[in-house]
């Protein structure tokens, strides 16, 4: 990483990409606004559906800070050469129209003409972002960095892929259910998953100051190709409806990804001079993305569908998985972005423990008080990490001014 880091400090981030980090960091923060508004809508049963509340999390804040930050350890090892800021600034833009499309058109009560062109402009936004990644593996790089961008490439691929299953619903081609079912796990542990691990692979280094061993980048290599064929044979199965065997195939792919990070959460959990806000909650997060993925696997091999999964632990997995480890993420990414040192966040031990207490929580049961003070306390928790980085950017902006 000594080349990453050079760079980084070296003061090679333009001003430019100082405005567009912060661009996409105001629509992630925009999404969050929406998510606490639906949610709040949702509780009180006033014309959310539980899928626009869904999508809302993982498809608007957690798919738009994928697809704006994917990039940014590439960009920042070839100094804005290969991936153009403005181009992702296009992709990102055109994202927010195809989601807003779909919000529009109530794609999930009818779908239509509308949900056909925004599924197809996510698929060109997608595959436009994975060309542009590919490209840049050839590039002379850190070999952790060669090993992070394929994970980046392959979930951009996987949303692609579950686009399809969506396409195949609308039009009738196959059972809905079982459709929706495959779209949610090539999403979620395909999308979602391999972003985590490769935004994980970089991050943790930086943040524990222990150089990854060359055996571990060698074993997260082969295991991408692995985990991408378990995770095709599982939402083929998926859509056949053959749970028991989703669940068997599954337990495979939890394995493979605890060989993965196994390392990388041992140097987190060992470093303990090293925890700061970001350090907490990647660390947390990462805990519960593969507890829930080994959740699911037991509910699949009793015979119970991912529908029920998914429908019961939604809530914890988008407030203490995704959105806790894409804000960690970005609390220690944006200060460089901006220029400046890693941000401290003096309430970090207090937002661990308001998402993760209400992420267990909300697990009692999805309705009642449990699932509410759960649901309650997710939002305060995310909100306040979230209103660090806006007083920081604020300071930032203020001082430059002056």
């Amino acid at each position: 990483m000594a080349d990453v880091d050079g760079l980084i400090f070296g003061g090679l981030i333009k001003n430019e990409d100082r405005f567009w980090n912060s661009i996409f960091a105001s629509l992630v923060g925009m999404w969050l606004i929406v998510a606490l508004v639906a949610g709040t809508r949702h509780t009180l049963r006033i014309g959310v559906s539980y899928w626009e509340l869904t999508h809302i999390v993982l498809a608007g804040a957690v798919g738009t800070a994928v697809l704006a930050y994917s990039t940014y350890f590439v960009r920042v090892i070839t100094d804005g050469r290969l991936l153009s800021i403005r181009m992702v600034a296009w992709r990102v833009f055109c994202y927010q129209l195809s989601l807003i499309g779909f919000y529009l058109g109530r794609a999930d009560r009818a779908w239509g003409v509308l949900a056909d062109c925004c599924a197809i402009l996510t698929c060109g936004v997608l595959m436009w972002q994975a060309v542009a990644m590919t490209r840049a593996i050839n590039v002379k790089m850190a070999p952790l960095l060669k090993a992070s961008v394929p994970y980046f490439v392959l979930a951009l691929l996987f949303l692609f892929y579950s686009m399809i299953f969506l396409l195949m619903m609308g039009h009738g081609l196959g059972r809905r259910s079982f459709l929706v079912q495959a779209h949610a796990q090539a999403a979620v542990w395909g999308f979602g998953w391999f972003a985590v691990i490769g935004a994980a692979l970089p991050l943790v280094p930086r943040l524990t100051g222990i150089a990854v061993k060359e055996r571990v980048i060698r074993r997260a290599e082969r295991a991408l190709g692995i985990l991408v064929f378990l995770l095709l044979i599982m939402t083929t199965l998926q859509a056949l409806n053959q749970t028991i065997l989703v669940g068997a195939v599954m337990v495979a792919f939890v394995g493979v990804s605890i060989i993965v990070l196994h390392p990388l959460l041992s140097d987190m959990l060992g470093s303990a001079e090293h925890w700061h806000g970001s350090a907490l909650g990647l660390t947390a997060s990462l805990v519960w993305l593969i507890a829930l993925q080994a959740t699911q696997c037991v509910i699949l091999l009793l015979g119970f569908d991912s529908e029920l999964f998914f429908y019961l632990v939604i809530p914890a997995l988008a407030g203490a998985g995704y959105l806790q480890f894409v804000l960690s993420a970005l609390h220690h990414l944006l200060p460089f972005s901006w220029g400046q040192s890693a941000t401290a966040d003096p309430s970090a031990f207090t937002e661990l423990v308001l998402i993760n207490l209400g992420a267990v929580l909300t697990l009692f049961g999805f309705s009642g008080n449990a699932m509410m003070i759960g649901l309650v306390l997710i939002a305060i928790g995310v909100a306040s990490k979230f209103s660090i980085l806006i007083r920081y950017g604020i300071s930032v902006l203020v001082s430059e001014k002056s």
